[in-house]
């Protein structure tokens, strides 16, 4: 036998890597990179959806914000009786940012307690309307037969939170965004305040009324005396610049206004968002399939633009201790969806 034999080598080892090895492991990478881009997709989306939730939940809490910072200082709150109704006509409207129909302001209970209405007890309303009162105006008369003389007059302001349409706009896949817009008026000085002012020294030839007058219309641009105990058409007197004062009120008063705010439109920091949020469209609107249920205290109206969508107000208890309920439900796009966010607030005011 031949020592020196070798053995056969194998063609196998000798190759390498076939065409179909090098596809299977192609096809392996593949699919553990989809694998990987469906769960990094996955975590993307449910990032964006909590965040979407979070910012929901901010913009929310900064509506409730504003709002309590202004119901803190109310003078007087108007609700859906006549004299409140009337009130709320007078307002100067802005066309561009006009209400949506129907409004309705809610009605005051003095008793009673929050809660769902029924068809005999309907107190919810989508509009809030009430004066505030503002750091009081000091003024100081010089005299020449006696001291100067130095008066206290109360400032007022009347505001107003109503929902107003934006069709051009959009929430998602849909169409016509629903803004929560802030309405200011002009200043107003107290009128049995300035009225009650006497002249301690006629003598002197210094009518102190006119100076405080001409000092509020200097300091205000605003030309109105407003007496908080009367209907509209017999509450408001025009004064000037010279410090005079009509005998008569205005009886076909119309209350400017500063401009408006829109509080969806515009997050606190400014960034419009408007083609990215909205108030809530009332349930079954379509295209507004969302979690929340929109009205949760009011009788839902398609009439129109529909009643009350996602803004709903109460107010019950004495004028000392009003309870003030605000619910907001707001709704965000989120791809081609949309999700909402609600949130309810009950403050706690006084009418001075």
């Amino acid at each position: 036998m031949n020592g020196n034999m070798r053995q056969p080598s194998s063609r196998r080892a000798s190759r390498g890597v076939t065409l179909i090895e090098m596809m299977v492991v192609l096809v392996v990478v593949i699919v553990g990179w989809l694998a990987l881009m469906a769960v990094a997709l996955e975590t993307m989306r449910t990032f964006g959806f909590f965040q979407s939730l979070n910012l929901l939940e901010k913009w929310n809490q900064a509506i409730v914000n504003n709002i309590r910072d202004d119901a803190v200082a109310a003078k007087q709150y108007f609700g859906n009786d006549t004299r409140g109704r009337d009130y709320f006509a007078a307002l100067e409207k802005d066309s561009d940012s006009y209400p949506i129909s129907p409004v309705r302001l809610p009605t005051i209970m003095s008793t009673g307690s929050l809660g769902a209405d029924t068809v005999a007890e309907q107190k919810t309303g989508n509009l809030l309307l009430f004066s505030k009162s503002l750091e009081p105006f000091v003024a100081t008369v010089a005299r020449t037969g006696s001291e100067d003389g130095t008066y206290r007059v109360n400032i007022y302001q009347f505001v107003l939170y109503y929902l107003t349409n934006r069709p051009q706009e959009r929430v998602g896949e849909y169409t016509g965004v629903l803004d929560l817009m802030r309405w200011g008026s002009v200043h107003f000085a107290d009128y049995g305040q300035i009225m009650a002012i006497e002249d301690p020294d006629p003598a002197d030839g210094v009518d102190p009324r006119a100076g405080v007058v001409a000092a509020f219309v200097a300091s205000y641009n605003s030309t109105w005396l407003w007496d908080s105990g009367e209907d509209v058409t017999r509450a408001f007197y025009r004064c000037d610049w010279v410090g005079n004062v009509a005998i008569d009120p205005e009886p076909m008063m119309v209350i400017d206004q500063h401009p408006t705010e829109g509080l969806v439109s515009t997050v606190p920091s400014g960034v419009t968002t408007s083609k990215h949020a909205s108030i809530c469209w009332n349930s079954g609107t379509p295209g507004f399939e969302v979690s929340a249920v929109v009205p949760a205290y009011a009788l839902a109206d398609s009439f129109a633009d529909g009643f009350p969508h996602g803004f709903e107000v109460q107010i019950v208890g004495p004028s000392g201790a009003r309870e003030l309920m605000i619910r907001v439900v707001l709704v965000k796009g989120v791809g081609k969806g949309i999700i909402s966010r609600e949130f309810t607030a009950v403050l706690t005011t006084r009418e001075f």
